[in-house]
């Protein structure tokens, strides 16, 4: 054994303590060693669940975003289909109304829900331009309407029999006569739209009446009463349109209308018939009405002749009660969509009657009355209108109350396949209105 040197022993002593130091790593367990591997795969397995369940909630947002962009594009189109017919509807209204329509609409395309609202107006008017034969209907559409009517007068008449010595006293007899006379009519009308051009009319009515009679004055006076009831003339009329609402002309429909005595008149026994119901003679009628759209109104105007045709009563000898001229001026503007109101005059004068050809004096006729209505949209088939008119001449009822409550059916019957009018063929033979409302 050789001499060791100090360093040599540091050496020695070092190496041993690097071999010891390697052992004991090899033979202690080390942190690395201390993880078991099932547990490491435990917490990989746990940690991918957690990603697999994140992912799925992604992909379950993702379909619920791709639905609510399926949906907002459907609605997208639906706007931009309605914006285009609204287009086409503004397009139309302007070319053949041109003062209806603001000429500012395509430069503000954002007020287009203004515009259809100005349109759909129409259908509140409509339904009082259909009663005054203004706007026909539809090819195929059949209008039920039932009403009631009521009718008030009120008359006093003195007769003077003697002569005046003073302005304030005459010698001789006075007789005077009130009547008061009321008449309640319950009817249905019948509307078919035969084309989009010619539309047919038919009304019967119900008639009850009750008069009331006050003769003479003070201590003479005596009151007596007569009433009736029945089956009124019916009234049946043709109407068609000929011209279309331009820039330079209204709308105009010319029609023909007729009465048939069906109702109980007064030619009746020796004496008459003082409950009668009906006339008593055949009634023929030609005449026009013309519409005017003026944003936001609309007005229109109406004449007719009418040929009140002789007939022989037997004993109380051939009667002929005169011929008529009337005439309707008024106006329509609605509210919103569903509510409308109306302004009418409407003046009727009729020509003395002749007995035996010979005239009879104050027979003739001057019937005014001042027409103050309302139109309610209840849905799309139904509307409800009432009217009140006030007598302004001693010939016309007093006082005149009309209910209304027209029923469309909801769908179109056969109707006949006849030419179009060549004069307002350019829109395709059909009225705006009609159009607009086709589209509600």
């Amino acid at each position: 054994m050789g001499f060791e040197t100090p360093a040599s022993r540091v050496r020695r002593s070092r190496a041993g303590a690097l071999g010891f130091a390697t052992l004991a790593l090899l033979v202690a367990p080390t942190p690395l060693r201390a993880v078991e591997p099932d547990t490491a795969g435990s917490s990989l397995e746990t940690q991918l669940e957690a990603e697999r369940a994140a992912r799925a909630e992604l992909e379950g947002q993702v379909q619920s975003l791709r639905t609510t962009v399926g949906e907002l594009e459907q609605g997208r189109q639906a706007r931009d289909a309605e914006m285009e017919e609204l287009r086409e509807a503004v397009a139309a209204l302007r070319k053949e109304r041109p003062s209806a329509v603001p000429t500012d609409l395509d430069k503000e395309p954002q007020k287009v829900g203004t515009v259809k609202e100005r349109l759909r107006r129409y259908q509140a008017e409509r339904q009082i331009l259909e009663r005054r034969g203004g706007v026909l209907l539809p090819a195929g559409q059949l209008v039920i309407e039932p009403g009631f009517q009521y009718n008030h007068f009120q008359r006093s008449r003195v007769d003077i029999s003697g002569f005046q010595l003073l302005p304030a006293i005459i010698v001789g007899r006075i007789d005077t006569t009130e009547v008061d006379r009321d008449i309640l009519s319950a009817f249905v009308d019948f509307r078919y739209g035969l084309t989009d051009w010619l539309e047919a009319q038919v009304n019967i009515p119900y008639r009850w009446r009750d008069d009331k009679f006050v003769l003479g004055t003070g201590d003479n006076q005596m009151v007596d009463k007569d009433s009736g009831s029945g089956l009124g003339d019916l009234q049946f009329g043709l109407f068609a349109q000929v011209l279309e609402e331009a820039q330079y002309w209204p709308d105009l429909v010319l029609n023909f209308r007729g009465v048939a005595p069906t109702g109980e008149d007064f030619f009746i026994g020796d004496t008459g018939n003082n409950t009668a119901i009906g006339t008593g003679f055949w009634g023929l009628s030609v005449g026009g009405t013309m519409v005017r759209a003026l944003d936001p109104a609309v007005v229109f105007a109406s004449a007719n002749y009418w040929w009140n045709l002789e007939d022989d009563k037997g004993i109380f000898g051939n009667i002929d009660p005169g011929n008529a001229v009337e005439y309707s001026l008024g106006l329509a503007f609605s509210l919103n969509e569903r509510l409308a109101l109306s302004f009418s005059w409407q003046q009727r004068f009729t020509n003395r009657s002749s007995l035996d050809g010979v005239r009879v004096e104050r027979t003739d006729l001057n019937v005014a009355t001042l027409f103050v209505g309302t139109s309610y949209r209840l849905n799309r088939l139904t509307s409800l209108s009432f009217n009140v008119g006030v007598g302004v001449t001693d010939d016309a009822p007093d006082l005149s109350i009309e209910v209304r409550l027209p029923f469309r059916l909801p769908y179109r019957l056969p109707s006949l396949k006849l030419p179009s009018w060549p004069l307002f063929a350019r829109s395709g033979n059909k009225s705006t209105r009609v159009a607009l409302v086709e589209r509600d």
